[in-house]
């Protein structure tokens, strides 16, 4: 998982021509909720996990969106 970190978090060309804060933003957002769905997945609690994993797309298609 954390090989994802540079590319969401700003280190990908695309991000960096952009500069657009709110862009910035949603990345940190998704990387967020990322997290949440890995530490539900590990508490093993599977409806919990399966509502962050929703949220998470959700986070993603709005960062690709700004990007």
């Amino acid at each position: 998982m954390f090989c994802l970190l540079g590319p969401v978090l700003g280190t990908t060309p695309a991000l960096r021509r952009s500069a657009k804060p709110a862009a910035k933003a949603a990345a940190k957002k998704f990387y967020q909720d990322m997290e949440e769905v890995n530490l539900l997945s590990k508490r093993k609690k599977q409806a919990a996990a399966l509502d962050a994993y929703a949220v998470m797309m959700s986070s993603l298609e709005a960062y690709s969106k700004l990007i």
